[in-house]
């Protein structure tokens, strides 16, 4: 299944207001296609033994590719390309690792670090996790695959000193080099 998506007029109607950056939605869209599921297959063999295979599969949604079109009144715009394969649909849905709820993505908008609200999503789709490293979280989003050392360490700090506004959503920041709060 193919989607194409024209990022201002999506943009226009989700958030109500004129953007003029497409640079974040761009990022959000390469961050949903490096889902990957460990998917298990039980096969029987002969009698009743039964032989389990696990693979990762990648390759659910696929973000890699902006075109330009030209629209009826002849304006050029940009048209994003998302491409979902069918027997994933339902599993993209149900399993993601990142909550977009409506009410919560119009909060976090106003919230400049993409990677809190990375964590802020995170911890909305998984409320169990009570306590959680920055290291262990880098680990679950595969941060190292594709971010670079300074990267990671630059959002870590990131996280420290957004420390005051993720108080609001229930998460309480600790670590070396922070300070505590009133709240703490």
């Amino acid at each position: 299944m193919e989607v194409r998506l024209e990022p201002y007029k999506f943009l226009k109607q989700y958030l109500n207001k004129a953007p003029s950056n497409y640079s974040w939605l761009k990022q959000k869209f390469t961050e949903i296609s490096r889902f990957a599921y460990d998917l298990a297959f039980t096969q029987n063999i002969e009698d009743k033994d039964k032989k389990t295979i696990t693979q990762r599969d990648k390759g659910i949604l696929m973000f890699d590719s902006v075109e330009r079109i030209t629209k009826e009144n002849g304006v050029i715009v940009s048209v994003f390309v998302l491409t979902v394969r069918r027997e994933y649909i339902k599993r993209l849905e149900t399993e993601s690792t990142l909550s977009y709820d409506d009410d919560l993505s119009k909060i976090l908008i106003d919230l400049n670090s993409l990677v809190a609200q990375d964590l802020i999503r995170f911890l909305t789709s998984f409320p169990d996790k009570k306590i959680l490293s920055y290291s262990e979280f880098c680990e679950i989003k595969a941060y190292r695959l594709y971010k670079e050392s300074s990267i990671i360490s630059k959002q870590k700090k990131e996280i420290a000193k957004l420390k005051d506004k993720l108080i609001e959503f229930g998460i309480n920041v600790y670590g070396k080099g922070i300070e505590f709060a009133n709240y703490d």
